[in-house]
């Protein structure tokens, strides 16, 4: 059986990925803003952003947040800081400023682990950490390729991963960590868009702006 690539072209639309939104009774209406950053930020890099937005919704339960992140985090994947630390540890996670940082940072870290052209990029907080550790750090290699919020944007990383099945393990200790990823994009990829989905949605993509505005402190 083929694996699934994590670099490829989107293997449903964005239209449907709201839909399944949608249909998931128990998601946060967070998603109704977020979910389309994510998706729009992985095409950029070609990620397939189903994968992309399946691995966020997981990490999140769906947006509620529910486990060690806090919506305050503005984090979506569990990314931790440079210096790691345990699993139920909050303060070993990385806390973002904005959302678009966070969505941003955890398409930086994935584009790194599938060996994105034109990655490594200069991150700021693992030069530090490098540098903690007396490791040499090329800056001006890396800033050539930009810039990235990602504080574990380790040069190790880079092409080690191809497929999601090869993140079990690798992202996240749990050996079905890349089946259950597979599994919600699976389900988006099947999700049929009803006719009222876009009046509904616009609805609700407000009351998910207010949110963040109320989350950022805005």
């Amino acid at each position: 059986m083929n694996k699934m690539l994590i670099l490829s072209k989107p293997t449903a639309t964005k239209d449907q990925v709201m839909q399944f939104i949608k249909n998931t009774k128990t998601a946060h209406s967070l998603c109704y803003a977020i979910v389309p950053m994510i998706y729009d930020e992985a095409i950029k890099v070609g990620i397939n952003p189903v994968v992309a937005v399946a691995q966020a919704l997981k990490e999140t339960g769906y947006f509620n947040y529910k486990g060690v992140l806090r919506p305050n985090f503005c984090n979506i994947c569990g990314l931790k800081g440079s210096y790691g630390g345990g699993d139920y540890d909050p303060n070993a996670h990385k806390r973002f400023e904005y959302w678009e940082d966070g969505v941003k940072a955890f398409i930086d870290h994935l584009a790194l682990y599938c060996g994105v052209k034109g990655y490594p990029k200069y991150s700021k907080e693992t030069e530090l950490y490098y540098n903690g550790k007396g490791t040499f750090y090329d800056v001006n290699k890396y800033k050539k390729n930009g810039t990235t919020l990602d504080p574990r944007h380790f040069t190790y990383l880079l092409g080690t991963v191809k497929t999601v099945e090869d993140l079990s393990g690798k992202w996240c200790p749990s050996k079905t960590y890349g089946e259950d990823i597979i599994a919600i994009v699976r389900k988006i990829e099947g999700t049929k868009i009803s006719e009222d989905s876009k009046v509904n949605k616009e609805k609700i993509l407000n009351l998910a702006k207010e949110i963040i505005s109320e989350i950022e402190g805005k």
